[in-house]
């Protein structure tokens, strides 16, 4: 797990700039030293353990991906051609492959609801579930606390750790 840079600044003291911090973590022959700076804790099982070790851009196209899961009964009753173009410039094709294999996991939200934050909010549900340890780790790939994704509403607490384990065993 590579920490964001401002994070790692912030570790490091208030001196430091992003920029350096950026910089060191672009050399592999800080990494280990780095990592020492961020303990582990307590192992977690699998998928968790996968998920854990994303990358940012990874775990953004898992959250992605969960939002065009929780929306697929929306997907599956368009017929519209245009619609369908927009959703797969959005997600990808992949994405819309994965919702229609795991329809079951969608739930009935207003048509206003944007399947990107629904997404955002599994992965900030997933985060929320995780042992301590593990949570205040993985919240260092963020800028500062407030970035870190969050469950928002009630119905994301239980279903969206559910939903996000289930992508990424699939994937």
């Amino acid at each position: 797990m590579t920490p964001h840079p401002l994070r790692l600044a912030r570790h490091l003291g208030r001196d430091v700039p992003e920029t350096l911090a950026a910089r060191l973590l672009a050399e592999a022959r800080f990494a280990d030293r780095i990592a020492t700076l961020f303990p582990e804790g307590e192992p977690l099982g699998d998928p968790d353990a996968r998920i854990a070790a994303m990358d940012m851009t990874a775990l953004d196209r898992l959250a992605l991906r969960a939002g065009a899961v929780i929306h697929a009964d929306r997907l599956l009753r368009e017929i519209r051609g245009p619609v369908i173009a927009d959703w797969t410039a959005r997600f990808g094709a992949d994405a819309l492959a994965l919702a229609r294999a795991h329809a079951d996991l969608a739930l009935a939200r207003p048509e206003t609801a944007l399947a990107e934050e629904d997404g955002r909010a599994c992965l900030g549900a997933w985060i929320a579930a995780l042992p301590p340890a593990a949570k205040a780790r993985l919240s260092l790939l963020w800028p500062d606390e407030d970035a870190v994704p969050t469950p928002g509403d009630a119905v994301f607490r239980d279903h969206g750790p559910v939903v996000i384990r289930r992508l990424a065993e699939a994937v």
